[in-house]
């Protein structure tokens, strides 16, 4: 299985510095209907049930069928099912309440190599019934997904991120439609503020 994180919160000060290099980074605006993760066809926990439960105690296993035949079903589970939501649920969608600000979201994906339909041995690459796959195992253990661009609605950029061409380049290949913002430091607080990337006002 494969997990994706997202975040309802794109100017969290402390996502910033864990997640984008200390501000040098991008973040992602993402419409994930539009992206497919919504697809309960294809995902086994799509993002419209994927928000992460925050909790200060660890969430209890019971009865949970753990025959060879259930155990197989679920190992081989693609899609979203009620019957087997509760088990992913508590394997994949606690935290410590610690975590709370992260205001995380997960998507889940079965990226088993026994559902193959194409198969690219050069790239790593392979379509199973979960969508369209390239593992890239010799940096990380990375399983990239592949969804449309035109579900990328805005990109924000960080505060220390000053390279222009290095922005440029990025923005030239985003659509016309899509919000490119830059984030800053608010001068009367310690809370990040956004403005347009090409010049207009602020906002908080």
């Amino acid at each position: 299985f494969a997990a994706l994180s997202l975040t309802r919160s794109p100017i969290n000060n402390l996502m910033w510095s864990h997640y984008a290099d200390e501000h040098k980074g991008i973040v992602i605006g993402l419409d994930v209907v539009e992206a497919g993760l919504c697809n309960i066809q294809n995902s086994i926990i799509p993002a419209s049930h994927g928000d992460i439960i925050y909790t200060k105690t660890i969430p209890k296993s019971q009865g949970f069928d753990v025959s060879d035949s259930n155990v197989k079903s679920v190992l081989s589970s693609t899609s979203y099912n009620t019957s087997n939501f509760e088990f992913f649920k508590k394997a994949f969608l606690y935290k410590s309440l610690d975590w709370a600000y992260e205001e995380e979201v997960r998507v889940l994906k079965n990226v088993g190599f026994r559902n193959f339909d194409e198969i690219d041995e050069i790239n790593n690459a392979y379509s199973n019934s979960s969508g369209k796959w390239q593992h890239d195992y010799k940096r990380k253990d990375l399983f990239l997904y592949q969804f449309p661009s035109t579900s990328i609605k805005e990109v924000y950029f960080g505060c220390s991120c000053h390279s222009a061409e290095r922005a440029k380049q990025l923005i030239d290949l985003l659509d016309d439609s899509v919000k490119v913002k830059s984030c800053m430091i608010n001068r009367k607080s310690f809370e990040l503020c956004v403005g347009n990337f090409f010049g207009e006002k602020e906002t908080k």
